[in-house]
């Protein structure tokens, strides 16, 4: 319903009311003030004005966060850019359906963005390069192995030294390593390459499980408590619960059965 069919008026009543001409009486003023506030409507003209004075907007696509460290890295992300005056438009991957994603990237353009960062390793380099083209974009958490985009990546030399280091310590000679392929989550990957490397300087027996492979975890574990392998390591803090709810369902419990690490 429309302004002027609410208020029973013409609509070129309406337009004098909201130009703010003393033509319209009192009574039409009124009814015409009313609908406007019933409807919530906002003149085209406000709607230009809104439009000059707008923020710049960063389109901001995400990993889900249920996943501790983006969790962090959503607000932290939202806190610093609106400190810094841009406004934030947010798209979350909840699937790794590369067509979904693809939607969700092409969703943030039309909103005409000044911006893009993603941090999600569910796109595909050919992607960032092509919009690298069109837009600014910052890639965060995931390396760019193309020398041609600007991105933060994590430290992930010293993420798989701590983590082998501390297993090490613990007296694990025989570990699983959940990976990936580079397409699927070039993070994921070069984590779980670096800490394959790390174990094997250290000693330490290990065994790469793609986890894109995997359709049954309970039955996938009860194959790993069968054998020497004494610890796992997790691709994120996502699949390290994944894992110690499966492991729990099979009458397993962590770290008595089986040590799990996450990243």
């Amino acid at each position: 319903m429309d302004v002027a069919r609410l208020a029973g008026v013409s609509k070129s009543t309406v337009s004098r009311v909201i130009r703010g001409e003393e033509t319209a009486s009192p009574m039409a003023r009124d009814s015409v003030l009313k609908a406007v506030e019933a409807l919530n409507y906002l003149p085209i003209a406000e709607l230009r004005n809104v439009s000059k004075a707008a923020e710049p907007t960063i389109g901001l696509l995400i990993s889900a966060i249920d996943t501790p460290i983006f969790a962090h890295l959503n607000s932290y992300l939202h806190t610093e850019l609106q400190e810094m005056g841009y406004h934030v438009v947010q798209e979350t991957v909840v699937s790794t359906d590369p067509d979904y994603v693809h939607g969700q990237l092409l969703n943030l353009l039309s909103l005409h963005v000044d911006g893009l960062i993603i941090a999600s390793g569910a796109v595909k380099n050919f992607v960032f390069l092509e919009l690298t083209r069109k837009i600014p974009l910052l890639l965060i958490g995931r390396p760019d192995f193309t020398d041609t985009l600007h991105f933060l990546a994590y430290d992930e030399e010293h993420h798989a030294e701590l983590i082998i280091n501390h297993l090490a310590q613990l007296g694990h000679k025989n570990i699983i390593v959940q990976t990936t392929r580079q397409e699927y989550s070039a993070g994921s990957w070069l984590r779980s390459v670096l800490v394959e490397q790390r174990a094997i300087a250290a000693g330490i027996n290990i065994r790469m499980d793609d986890m894109q492979k995997i359709e049954d975890y309970t039955q996938w574990l009860q194959e790993i408590i069968s054998t020497e392998y004494t610890a796992v390591v997790c691709m994120h803090d996502r699949e390290l619960l994944k894992t110690w709810r499966a492991l729990r369902e099979i009458g397993k419990d962590a770290p008595t059965d089986l040590s799990l690490t996450g990243s």
